[in-house]
């Protein structure tokens, strides 16, 4: 505090009297924390997803179980495996290509093997994800969104999440798209409504 012809003026108005700016620099933005996953880093998710729905064409599928061929290149390269049952989780991969081998320092280049096992909550009774090379194959009990009930051979499908089609020779990007418009010309039937 101070005094300027018997007024008490404080520091605060003589800096801003003589035009000193106050600069305040911002807190750096703290990232959260990314949850670590064993076969999500380094290599393709073999979990079901948008990304890779274009590249699984499924030859043959069972009520829980879905075989399908896997089409993306090159990280069909190796193996990938992800068993769930109960709340124990394993996770394998195995002769795995980088998906950006400059990630990390020194660059990672192949994944030999890797494996980790995990006690997680209960979600599921059991669930298997197995990518081999080119062939893909899942069960879920009881089914789910990521392995759809379905029915089919040798390409053909005539069963998708419980609503009866006949396709021939889709990827799961398509089947999902014909269930969709199934299922809203349907319910518009139903409705009384005509589906645009």
């Amino acid at each position: 505090m101070s005094s300027n012809n018997g007024r008490t003026v404080s520091p605060l108005s003589q800096e801003e009297q003589r035009g000193a700016v106050r600069v305040v620099e911002a807190e750096p933005e703290k990232k959260p924390k990314k949850q670590r996953r064993l076969l999500k880093k380094n290599t393709t998710p073999i979990g079901p997803n948008e990304q890779i729905q274009e590249f699984l064409w499924p030859f043959l599928s069972c009520c829980c179980c879905v075989d399908s061929i896997y089409t993306e290149f090159p990280t069909l390269i190796g193996t990938a495996s992800e068993l769930t049952c109960c709340c124990v989780l394993l996770e394998v991969v195995t002769c795995k290509p980088a998906k950006d081998p400059t990630a990390r320092d020194p660059p990672l280049f192949c994944t030999c093997l890797k494996g980790e096992a995990s006690i997680i909550e209960f979600g599921v009774c059991l669930k298997s994800r197995l990518q081999c090379c080119c062939i893909d194959c899942r069960i879920s009990l009881p089914p789910d969104d990521s392995v759809p009930c379905s029915a089919g051979i040798c390409g053909i499908v005539c069963c998708y999440k419980y609503g009866f089609m006949l396709e021939c020779c889709r990827n799961w990007k398509e089947l999902e798209k014909i269930a969709k418009e199934s299922a809203a010309t349907t319910a518009a039937n139903r409705g009384g409504g005509q589906v645009k």
